[in-house]
C-alpha cells in the first residue's frame, strides 16, 4: 500500500550566541516544501533567543542550563525528537526550500541509513569571497555534519561523541559504507564563514578552491542580499 503521509523528519539545530543568524535559519525551515517536519532548537548560549522563536507547533525550543559540546547537543536533540528521520539544521547555513524533500526522497529510494554531501559551497561574510570545498576521492567516506540526514535507528546504535569539532567524522566512520549515500547535488546548502564558526576554516588548504562569488549569488537567488550586506 502506498504511504499517504510522508515520514516525520526531525531537524536538530544546536545554537550558541548566534542571534543574528536565527531568524533566517527558522525561515529556511518553515519554507521547506516537505510537509511533515519539526525543528528542535537547543540553545546553551548566554544570550537567550527565546524572543526570536515563533509560536509554531512545528518548532520546539530547549534552553540548556549550561554550555555543552556540539556532540552532546546533537544527542539531546535526537533524543527529544519524534521523527524516525533526523536532519541536521545548522543555524548559520543557507538551505534551499527543496533540501528536505530531496534528502528524504534519496534516503528512502536508496534504502540506506544516512545521506549528505562532501562537496560544499562556502561564502566568507567578512572578506566577501567564495570557495568550493571538495573532499578527495580515495579517502574513507565523510559527510559534512550540517548536511546529514539519517534514520534515527543508526543514531541509536552510534551516538555522537561528546566533542565540539569532528563529531560528524567520528559519527559517520562508525557506519558501514554500504549504508551511506553521498549526494551528487550539493547546491541545496551554502555554508557561511564568519568570526564565530565552531570549526575554523583554513581556506588556503588543498581541498579548498576559490570560485566566483557569482556562483554563490546564483545559488542563493533572492536570499543573496541577506548575506552580501551582512554585518558581522
Amino acid at each position: 500500500m502506498k504511504q499517504l503521509t510522508p515520514p516525520l523528519i526531525s531537524c536538530i539545530m544546536p545554537t550558541y550566541n548566534r542571534r543574528t543568524f536565527i531568524p533566517n535559519a527558522i525561515r529556511y525551515f518553515l519554507r521547506q516544501d516537505y510537509p511533515n517536519k519539526e525543528l528542535i532548537i537547543l540553545d546553551d548560549g548566554t544570550d537567550t533567543i527565546l524572543d526570536l522563536i515563533p509560536d509554531d507547533k512545528e518548532i520546539k525550543y530547549i534552553k540548556l542550563s549550561k554550555k555543552i559540546t556540539l556532540g552532546e547537543k546533537r544527542n539531546i536533540g535526537v533524543s527529544e525528537s519524534e521523527g524516525d528521520l533526523i536532519m541536521h539544521w545548522d543555524d548559520d547555513d543557507w538551505y534551499s526550500a527543496s533540501r528536505m524533500e530531496y534528502q528524504v526522497k534519496t534516503l528512502l529510494t536508496e534504502e540506506t541509513s544516512i545521506c549528505g554531501i562532501n562537496d560544499l559551497l562556502y561564502f566568507d561574510l567578512i572578506k566577501k569571497k567564495a570557495y568550493r570545498y571538495v573532499y578527495p576521492l580515495g579517502r574513507k567516506i565523510w559527510l559534512a555534519g550540517s548536511s546529514m540526514c539519517y534514520r534515527k535507528e543508526i543514531w541509536q546504535k552510534n551516538k555522537f561523541d561528546e566533542i565540539n569539532i569532528g563529531e560528524d567524522g567520528t559519527f559517520i566512520w562508525k557506519i558501514s559504507k554500504d549504508e551511506i549515500t553521498v549526494l551528487s547535488e550539493f547546491k541545496s546548502e551554502v555554508h557561511m564563514i564568519h568570526r564565530n564558526n565552531v570549526s575554523p576554516k583554513r581556506t588556503n588548504g588543498s581541498w579548498w578552491h576559490p570560485i566566483s562569488v557569482d556562483e554563490i549569488q546564483e545559488t542563493l537567488g533572492s536570499d543573496w542580499d541577506l548575506y552580501n550586506n551582512y554585518l558581522v
